[in-house]
């Protein structure tokens, strides 16, 4: 608080940043120029309260006298400490904080490129479910809608599966009460990659609760047949074969084809009597030259 009003405004917001943050992301938040944004910067800088972490920052001095705008000239400080972080974080009264990090996640979805934008998903996205109390129009939920889905699936080919659930559970909490209705396939993408999402990180029970949503809500089979498929590796996966055969040869059914539960022991004889009659006479060897079944 000893330190200058601007100097304060801007690593605040730095704070919502990140413990880690470039001076582009911080300029488009304070909504000035990257010049005056590190102008704010210097007395933290001074007083060792935030650290850059490269060289380039020296472009930018207190007087302002020198710049470089392009965007190599990019520097990315980090706070001293987590506790220093968390101190100018407090700067922002707590009944500000919802609003704060709102207006940082619409300012960095609308003034950053697409390919930024695809760089940033994980923090535009964090930023605006800190905020979804306060986001109550139907297009901007749909929106954040659509964020947590995409960085849910960004998140789980990462492998980041916990990060995955966390996203794709707030999507479907996002949903209308009636989205089976008014938001049908995007409803069934987002419960269909929560379920698998689920069983990748070992909450099986949970996997359950989500396929079930699916097979009560998904209007054809053809819906279904990605949640029967999880089922059927997370069954497999902890050794429940029959269990897994028996979803299966359900899902099979429904589909129009029918397996006996049990080998039929006639059929069975008369296969093998034919393989017999077919393997008379011929080497082992010649085993290896037949086409691929």
């Amino acid at each position: 608080q000893k330190l200058p009003i601007d100097t304060q405004a801007a690593i605040a917001l730095a704070a919502c940043v990140g413990a880690q943050f470039d001076l582009n992301t911080l300029a488009i938040v304070l909504e000035r120029s990257p010049a005056e944004t590190a102008m704010a910067l210097w007395s933290g800088l001074q007083e060792n309260l935030l650290i850059p972490t490269t060289d380039i920052y020296k472009f930018f001095n207190k007087s302002g006298s020198r710049s470089v705008s392009n965007v190599e000239a990019n520097p990315v400080y980090r706070f001293l400490h987590d506790r220093v972080q968390q101190a100018a974080y407090s700067l922002i009264a707590d009944n500000h904080k919802q609003a704060t990090h709102l207006k940082i996640g619409q300012l960095l979805q609308q003034n950053s490129s697409e390919l930024v934008r695809e760089e940033k998903l994980f923090d535009i996205v964090g930023h605006l479910n800190l905020a979804k109390e306060l986001i109550t129009d139907p297009c901007d939920r749909q929106m954040l809608v659509d964020l947590n889905f995409n960085a849910g699936r960004k998140a789980r080919n990462s492998i980041a599966y916990a990060a995955a659930n966390i996203y794709l559970q707030t999507g479907i909490e996002l949903l209308d009460v009636n989205c089976w209705e008014t938001q049908y396939q995007l409803s069934l993408d987002l419960h269909v990659a929560a379920a698998e999402a689920a069983y990748l990180e070992g909450h099986l029970e949970r996997m359950e609760q989500i396929a079930g949503v699916v097979l009560r809500s998904a209007q054809t089979i053809l819906d279904k047949v990605e949640i029967y498929r999880i089922q059927i590796a997370a069954m497999t996966a902890n050794g429940k074969m029959l269990e897994a055969i028996a979803i299966g040869r359900n899902t099979l059914a429904q589909l129009g084809i029918d397996l006996p539960a049990t080998p039929d022991e006639a059929l069975t004889g008369k296969a093998l009597q034919t393989l017999d009659r077919q393997l008379q006479g011929r080497a082992i060897e010649d085993l290896l030259h037949l086409p691929a079944m």
